[in-house]
């Protein structure tokens, strides 16, 4: 599991560097009837036909590409408080539950991400 879990924060980390590479201001969907896209920021158009895509579409990328970074600096943060705190513990002088406790969520989330992979 420990080499799992590395591969996970290596992939999230990987992730947050290539957004820092992307135009870094919000995207938006503002006049998107108007407009016919998705705007990035210094109003680039990311999707200009929209015959493709509805509004709800449209709302959900931009929410998602402005949103995903920080979601990925969360749940490594998550990630590595779990960790952190199960490692401080010492498996003699603690409730063998507590230990199983902070593996078992530790494995939902390798759980979670490698079935969004499919």
């Amino acid at each position: 599991m420990e080499t799992k879990i590395e591969n996970l924060k290596a992939e999230l980390q990987k992730f947050i560097e290539l957004s820092k590479l992307a135009r870094s201001a919000p995207w938006t969907v503002d006049g998107f009837e108007e407009q016919h896209g998705i705007r990035a920021p210094e109003d680039h158009v990311v999707l200009p036909d929209r015959s493709y895509l509805d509004e709800q579409d449209a709302v959900f990328i931009a929410r998602s590409r402005n949103i995903s970074p920080v979601m990925a600096k969360c749940l490594l943060a998550a990630i590595n408080g779990l960790e952190a705190i199960r490692d401080s513990l010492r498996v003699e002088q603690c409730d063998i539950e507590l230990w199983d406790s902070f593996n078992t969520q530790i494995k939902q989330i390798l759980t979670i991400w490698e079935a969004a992979k499919v």
